[in-house]
């Protein structure tokens, strides 16, 4: 028996759908790391941290358009399906972005952990000034699980730079102690329950 058109249907929405968040992910590959669901109903969600704090979120929306005549429907071949696929990956991906880096900046600010650069360039004295003001985590092991940074080369740069100068590769190990002796006394005070 064939499939009802209506599964058809379904699957190709189910099959663009993997595909573009495939493609969203090559160009902005911190939307992989980024836990997602879909929302059908209510207005946002409510958030109840371990420390008790509480966080309200609105619903998120990122959207993409694509318009075409239906006189060209005939020219649509699966080349022309793939490259608008990727046009909205790319209008998504924009979206995400923007969406994220607001979220950041709301967090950030709401917790203390803005670091005024004054407008100088993204360099080691910010970046150690930046791990300053983030709670750090590590392995089982001990070794540290740096946060993420997206940025680009600056980024890049400034953790070259403090692996390079001598005064800083000595402010980050100075660093790298207390917030190792923080989190110790973080685990130790954890409540385990059986």
């Amino acid at each position: 028996m064939l499939p009802t058109f209506s599964r058809i249907v379904n699957r190709r929405e189910t099959l663009n759908r993997q595909r573009i968040d495939a493609l969203i992910g090559r160009a902005f590959p911190l939307y992989n790391k980024i836990d997602k669901h879909r929302q059908f109903e209510g207005t946002g969600s409510h958030m109840i941290r371990h420390d008790h704090t509480e966080d309200i979120s609105e619903v998120s929306k990122a959207s993409a358009e694509f318009v075409f005549r239906r006189t060209t429907l005939a020219k649509f071949t699966l080349q022309k399906v793939d490259e608008t696929l990727h046009d909205l990956a790319s209008q998504m991906a924009g979206e995400f972005v923007k969406l994220l880096v607001r979220k950041l900046d709301e967090t950030t600010e709401g917790t203390g952990q803005v670091v005024d650069g004054g407008g100088r360039k993204f360099d080691g004295d910010l970046l150690l000034q930046s791990l300053e003001t983030v709670e750090w985590s590590f392995d089982p092991f001990g070794n540290w699980r740096p946060p993420e940074f997206f940025g680009g080369a600056d980024v890049e740069g400034a953790f070259r730079e403090v692996l390079m100068d001598t005064n800083l590769r000595r402010r980050f190990e100075v660093l790298y102690a207390r917030k190792y002796h923080d989190h110790l006394h973080r685990e130790a005070d954890r409540v385990l329950v059986g």
